[in-house]
C-alpha cells in the first residue's frame, strides 16, 4: 500500500526513505504466494518433477536447492521478525518513558 502513497497521504518519514518501499518490495516478492520468489520455486520444481534422469539426480538436485534457497529465506524472514520486535520494544520503552511520573 505504501507504493501508492502520493502526495499529502505520504507520511514524511516514508517520504524522506526509499529504502522503506524497497524493503516492502523485496519483502513482498520473497513472501508472497506469487511473487517472484514463489514463482520461480515453482517453475524449478516442476523442471524437477519432469525430469527424466535414472536416479531421479535432477529432481534430488534442484529439489535441495529449493529447500536452501527456502531455508535462507525463512531464515531472513526470522529477521524481520526480530528487528519489529526490537523497535517495538523500543518504541515501548520510549513510551514508558514518557508516560512514568
Amino acid at each position: 500500500m505504501s507504493e501508492i502513497l502520493q502526495g499529502y497521504a505520504r507520511p514524511l518519514a516514508l517520504k524522506k526513505s526509499s529504502s522503506f518501499i524497497a524493503l516492502a518490495q523485496i519483502y513482498k516478492q520473497l513472501d508472497a504466494f506469487f511473487g517472484s520468489f514463489a514463482m520461480d520455486t515453482l517453475k524449478a520444481s516442476t523442471r524437477a518433477l519432469a525430469s527424466n534422469d535414472t536416479g531421479d539426480t535432477t529432481y534430488t538436485i534442484i529439489e535441495g536447492q529449493i529447500d536452501n534457497l527456502t531455508s535462507r529465506r525463512n531464515a531472513l524472514a526470522a529477521q524481520a521478525q526480530q528487528l519489529i520486535a526490537q523497535a517495538q520494544s523500543l518504541l515501548d520503552q520510549a513510551h514508558a518513558l514518557a508516560t512514568s511520573p
